[in-house]
């Protein structure tokens, strides 16, 4: 279900994912590529952030606390039961 990680020698980070018919397909991405991925994941977060409030407002932040009060519990917790 999660891929595996591993650290190798050379700062290179491999990743170990199987698919339906158990085969491996291996990754290798050195830190610096990492890094690289993870600025680029801040910077679609902010971009959602900003498409976000230009269409609902600065409040839509708000709306999941909103949902929870209208409900009178916390929905996340409707998981487990």
């Amino acid at each position: 279900m999660h891929d595996a990680w591993a650290i190798r020698p050379g700062d290179i980070m491999v990743t170990l994912q199987a698919n339906r018919d158990h085969e491996v397909t291996i990754t290798a991405r050195t830190a610096a590529e990492i890094h690289q991925l993870a600025d680029q994941l801040a910077q679609a977060a902010n971009n959602l952030n900003t498409a976000m409030t230009a269409g609902f407002g600065v409040e839509w932040v708000h709306v999941e606390d909103q949902l929870r009060q209208e409900l009178g519990h916390d929905i996340g917790t409707d998981l487990g039961s």
